[in-house]
């Protein structure tokens, strides 16, 4: 029988029911969980970890998954940026959340959903082109950031690459 802890912790802590129930979980173990805190309900349809990532929650909760520059700080990749939380909606979402201060949703399909996808969050693929419109004042990813951090989005980008392969090699 499968530990439904190690499978909610798994692949950032926030899954669809459905997945965990597809694992061979019951619906009752799923209550029984959330009922003893070790889990909670997100939204109809999705369950997180107790300790999930509160960006990863809110995401969903947002009708979406993390992107951009929320889903790079969630994979341990640098970010010089501090937009809030990023998130990512197909265009059919329904019965979305309104969003709050610092909070930006985008209406886009993944363009590289196996490159490592969660069901809370992006692939880093998708993560990193849509970190050029976080980090484009006016929302394009062909467009420059003239502020402090400033320079080409590629220039960003080569940035948080080039972090990444530091804190790899730091482990």
């Amino acid at each position: 029988m499968r530990d439904l802890d190690l499978d909610l912790a798994a692949g950032g802590g926030i899954h669809r029911s459905s997945t965990l129930i597809q694992l061979g979980h019951s619906r009752r173990g799923l209550a029984v969980a959330i009922a003893e805190h070790r889990a909670v309900r997100v939204r109809i349809g999705w369950i997180a970890h107790a300790g999930a990532d509160p960006a990863g929650i809110r995401a969903v909760e947002l009708g979406g998954r993390l992107t951009g520059s929320t889903a790079l700080r969630s994979l341990g990749i640098w970010s010089d940026q501090t937009t809030g939380v990023s998130v990512a909606c197909s265009p059919q979402a329904a019965r979305l959340q309104p969003l709050r201060p610092g909070e930006r949703r985008t209406w886009r399909q993944d363009r590289f959903p196996d490159a490592g996808r969660v069901e809370g969050r992006v692939s880093a693929l998708d993560a990193l082109r849509e970190f050029g419109v976080d980090a484009s004042p006016a929302g394009s990813p062909n467009e420059t950031d003239d502020g402090d951090e400033g320079g080409d989005i590629g220039d960003q980008i080569q940035r948080i690459i080039a972090s990444y392969n530091r804190n790899r090699t730091d482990e």
